[in-house]
């Protein structure tokens, strides 16, 4: 689902859902036991801060980045990390978005062994309270959208938007949508 939503919005050229597209694919990569390729998009993803385009502390609390970056770093150790964070990061982005389709290294690695758990976020965490679809209105939240467009983006009515965000704010204790990208 990730890699046709990518292939959407590239032809729309909507660089933030590009980037995020480019976000989860990473994660999946990771969770995947492919690390280099997890370690080259979340690099591309660094790369189009160039864009102007910066994923919140929210957004990246929801998919445990700060975990699964350790683990897949572990995997490859810290050279082999840095060459292929490095690598990503200067892709262009067409060359980034390709990548990101392509098969290449879709198998996980078996040479170094894949933790078969990966730590559980804490029951209070936001990413235990807020189901998938309220996650995705969270981070289009935080990158600026509006109901109407977050409703066009995810084929869903405003009216329904509305009630995500307002469910949002309030499992979260927040009071504004400002608060999300913050």
């Amino acid at each position: 689902m990730s890699r046709e939503a990518l292939r959407l919005v590239w032809e729309l050229d909507i660089k933030v859902i590009i980037q995020y597209s480019l976000f989860r694919l990473a994660g999946v990569a990771a969770s995947q036991g492919q690390p280099v390729r997890a370690a080259r998009l979340w690099g591309a993803v660094e790369g189009m801060e160039a864009y102007g385009v910066h994923l919140s502390p929210i957004a990246l609390s929801f998919i445990d980045y700060e975990g699964r970056l350790s683990v897949a770093r572990s995997q490859l150790g810290e050279e082999a990390w840095s060459a292929a964070w490095a690598e990503g990061k200067t892709m262009p982005l067409e060359q980034a978005v390709e990548y990101a389709l392509s098969e290449e290294e879709h198998k996980p690695l078996t040479l170094i062994p894949v933790p078969e758990q990966q730590p559980q976020p804490v029951a209070d965490e936001p990413t235990e309270r807020l189901t998938a679809r309220e996650q995705e209105v969270t981070l289009l939240v935080a990158q600026g959208l509006s109901n109407r467009r977050i409703a066009q983006e995810l084929s869903i009515s405003e009216h329904t938007v509305a009630n995500h965000v307002r469910r949002i704010l309030k499992k979260l204790g927040l009071r504004s949508r400002a608060q999300l990208s913050s």
